[in-house]
């Protein structure tokens, strides 16, 4: 694959200030009774430092990749720091099974890593959203956008993309993106705790999604959720839970997302 000039590595930096501030978290028992945890934040900015810097030589000595120059940009992608984003208005429920305590210094490492890098959050939208509007937007950004998350939810986004695991940079096609929407609206994600359709799991979502090639995938869907004794209305609140925002999904004059009507 060939980029231009300017390649732009578009990072969910929540996952990686997440890792680097659990990474430097220590636990120590004292003698029985006695528990303490502490953190270096230094050592978590150097870590993401380095995961960072990391990232921009994988994509640089990348052999599939031809490049005219080296010079690689970071664009950092956060969440809205609330918290609170606009698919908790459409699924109250949504991520509610996600608890548990925060590392310690992974307030201050985000705070670190938004001044020493150039960094993007919109309010109520999830890093996930702002790295598709980014990645699909014609002129915010020039150059060629490579999406680097570890969340398989951005496989709904045409374009290059990157394992931070691995440093693989892979491209995803656009009927491949289309088809991993449907399949998320049709099978859910435990982990984001929206349903799909109950019992649907990405076997059968598949052969829902083949069934039958003169009806669009949204009608598919509906079809297996009508049959289930599940409404348009029902359907309607998983696609837009499950679906990644883009440029042309999202308002930017009112900051706020162009939800999915059938």
């Amino acid at each position: 694959m060939r980029c231009s000039s300017l390649t732009t590595l578009l990072i969910d930096a929540d996952g990686v200030t997440y890792r680097c501030a659990a990474a430097v978290q220590k636990h120590i028992r004292w003698d029985d009774d006695i528990y303490t945890s502490h953190a270096d934040l230094k050592e978590a900015q150097n870590a993401f430092t380095a995961a960072i810097e990391g990232l921009r030589e994988r994509v640089a000595a990348d052999p599939g990749i031809q490049m005219f120059d080296e010079e690689v940009d970071v664009i950092l992608c956060f969440s809205c720091p609330s918290r609170r984003y606009f698919r908790h208005d459409l699924l109250p429920t949504y991520k509610a099974t996600r608890k548990g305590e925060r590392p310690m210094v992974l307030s201050d490492l985000n705070a670190w890593a938004s001044e020493v890098y150039e960094t993007k959050t919109k309010p109520h939208l999830e890093a996930d959203d702002v790295l598709g509007i980014l990645a699909t937007h014609p002129t915010l950004i020039k150059g060629d956008k490579i999406i680097v998350s570890i969340d398989k939810d951005m496989q709904q986004i045409a374009g290059l993309h990157m394992n931070p695991m691995d440093g693989e940079v892979f491209r995803v096609r656009e009927e491949f993106a289309e088809n991993f929407l449907w399949t998320q609206v049709l099978t859910g994600d435990t982990s984001d705790n929206y349903t799909g359709l109950p019992g649907c799991g990405p076997v059968k979502a598949k052969k829902i999604l083949s069934s039958d090639p003169l009806f669009s995938p949204e009608d598919l869907v509906l079809a297996a959720y009508q049959k289930s004794g599940l409404t348009l209305e029902d359907m309607t609140t998983q696609v837009n839970v499950a679906r990644i925002l883009t440029a042309t999904t999202y308002d930017f004059k009112n900051k706020e997302p162009i939800l999915w009507q059938m």
